[in-house]
């Protein structure tokens, strides 16, 4: 039986993070890496292990590259990326013969994908939702920053931060970066000192 994440992976709407023309550039070169695979088959055994490693950073690269790259979703790279058990790369073609059928395939695949890649919607942007304000945390901080600098307008933000974190006023370590942070947020105006007349 299915896990709950695995079945929601698979419901998974899979789109393109990418326009469908930069999409379309990056594929197409890793085509191109794979038809050069193919044009210097093995003759020897160094030959042979120097191609399959070849073979199998093409197809780790071209797995990364589909996904997260091109696609929201990993349905399309799963099919790419290579198996390794303990023994190293499950699978890993043996032969000259098998390592040929094997880049033929891979080749077959991502041109497959390459003619489909319009009819992935590209991604919709995600908005930023505006907040209706600062939060009560910042509220509550701008109040007690806001007294304590009425009250001493010379004092700078890193003196109002070090007297806001004492027991009696906020009780919490603060920094000169939260009192700026907390002044925008509400709107307000730091006055200078040396701006003070």
């Amino acid at each position: 039986m299915a896990s709950n994440d695995s079945r929601q992976a698979e419901q998974q709407e899979t789109y393109r993070n990418l326009p469908l023309d930069q999409a379309r550039a990056l594929v197409m070169a890793e085509i191109e890496r794979c038809k050069d695979l193919l044009k210097t088959p093995p003759k020897t055994k160094d030959g042979l292990r120097t191609l399959r490693n070849q073979y199998k950073n093409w197809r780790t690269y071209t797995a990364t590259l589909l996904y997260p790259k091109i696609f929201s979703t990993d349905k399309l790279a799963q099919q790419f990326a290579p198996i390794f058990d303990e023994f190293g790369w499950a699978g890993a073609p043996d032969t000259p013969r098998a390592l040929q059928y094997d880049l033929n395939q891979g080749l077959r695949r991502l041109e497959s994908i390459y003619e489909c890649l319009d009819l992935y919607l590209q991604k919709p942007r995600q908005t930023t939702r505006i907040q209706d304000g600062p939060t009560a945390n910042t509220q509550t901080r701008g109040k007690v920053f806001k007294r304590l600098k009425d009250a001493h307008p010379e004092w700078s933000q890193k003196r109002v931060a070090i007297e806001a974190s004492k027991p009696e006023e906020l009780g919490e370590v603060v920094t000169s970066d939260t009192v700026r942070n907390v002044y925008r947020a509400m709107g307000w105006k730091w006055e200078r000192a040396d701006r003070i007349r």
